[in-house]
């Protein structure tokens, strides 16, 4: 009997195994499913959590922050005195530093305005400055005062005055012909001429002679012919003619067509024999016969 019991407790034990397997069989594709399910969850990117030493270092951060702050409430209350000398310093330094160029560009500025305003000491001299102008101008002066110092040639000119090399050249020219200046000339090693200009203002006394002269003598034959003839003239004023002129036009103007009348020439010779009279006292002569 225990052998028969033995035998039937084997049978079921194998018809249970049997029967516990087929289950097992599924839960074999429930594991891939899982398997399959993990895979694909494997393959997302993984969010890296922040490790723990960077909250400790967040931490000390804000203690510092919070020890600064603290260290600067206790500064506005206390000031030392140390730091007041020390900012002090440190501001007078920098109003001298920021001192020094301006008053260099004032300096500068001064000579710069001495250098225009300065003048020849012939140019004083109110015949000088008329005859000078009369040839140059104005704008010719600066070099006129450069000339009268030393020797000067026309590319420094160009240099230290603010005019173009042709209108410095012009102006040299122009007293040159007037006899005024006089000029050398120097070739330097590699064959170039440079030209070096000075005035000689002891001359403009001869020029201002002769240009007198000539000017007293026009003055003397329009004084004779004024004295000598009589004048005619119309209304509108257009012509001025002698006696003779005026005969010929039967007396009237060849422009308008007015009748020529004659006219007094007193107050015109008495203005030409002031001017002949100026000039001679000027060039220390007589008065003219």
């Amino acid at each position: 009997m225990v052998k028969k019991t033995k035998s039937l407790r084997n049978k079921l034990s194998l018809l249970v195994g049997k029967n516990k397997k087929a289950p097992a069989k599924k839960s074999s594709s429930k594991k891939s499913v899982k398997s399959i399910k993990k895979s694909k969850v494997k393959r997302k990117p993984k969010i890296q959590k922040k490790p723990k030493h960077v909250k400790k270092v967040a931490v000390k951060k804000k203690s510092i922050k919070k020890v600064k702050s603290a260290r600067k409430k206790i500064r506005k209350k206390v000031k030392p005195v140390k730091s007041k000398s020390v900012k002090k310093t440190s501001a007078k330094r920098v109003k001298k530093i920021s001192r020094k160029p301006t008053k260099i560009k004032k300096k500068s500025n001064k000579k710069a305005t001495r250098k225009r305003v300065r003048k020849a000491a012939f140019l004083k001299n109110p015949e000088y400055y008329k005859f000078i102008t009369s040839i140059v101008g104005e704008e010719g002066l600066p070099v006129v005062n450069r000339i009268t110092e030393k020797e000067v040639s026309d590319v420094e000119l160009t240099e230290k005055i603010k005019l173009k090399p042709n209108i410095v050249r012009k102006h040299l020219y122009a007293l040159y012909e007037a006899g005024i200046v006089s000029y050398r000339r120097h070739r330097s090693k590699t064959g170039w001429y440079t030209y070096y200009w000075k005035i000689h203002p002891e001359k403009i006394d001869a020029v201002l002679s002769e240009r007198m002269l000539n000017e007293l003598k026009q003055l003397q034959e329009l004084l004779g012919y004024e004295k000598e003839n009589h004048f005619y003239e119309c209304k509108n004023k257009c012509t001025r003619v002698v006696f003779d002129e005026a005969a010929e036009l039967k007396f009237r103007c060849p422009k308008c067509g007015e009748p020529l009348d004659y006219v007094d020439n007193t107050p015109r010779i008495k203005e030409l024999e002031a001017r002949v009279e100026e000039l001679s006292k000027k060039l220390n002569f007589g008065l003219p016969n």
